[in-house]
């Protein structure tokens, strides 16, 4: 309990009306420049990432229409691989 004859402290140890501080507080607000500064800011790295991305895959699109595939020679891999499997797995099971 406080005496009328002492001051109150505030959260930062300082004497004085805390309706002040709670004043000052209230007038910087979400419009402040710091919070602006930091949106600002939020935005650029979110345009530069999307600029990034959007180049990454453009490089990735090119590449991929560059690749030629061997359709046949795959499909015939996989036959004698499915084909060696089967064997395998008739061996096992006699």
């Amino acid at each position: 309990m406080v005496k009328s004859s002492q001051t109150k402290r505030n959260v930062n140890g300082n004497s004085g009306n805390t309706s002040d501080a709670k004043s000052s507080k209230a007038s910087m607000g979400p419009d402040s420049h710091s919070s602006s500064k930091a949106s600002e800011k939020l935005k650029e790295h979110q345009q530069n990432f999307a600029k990034s991305a959007k180049e990454a895959f453009e490089k990735i699109s090119k590449h991929a229409k560059d690749v030629k595939v061997d359709h046949k020679a795959l499909i015939e891999g996989h036959k004698k691989n499915l084909k060696v499997l089967n064997e395998t797995n008739k061996k096992c099971v006699t």
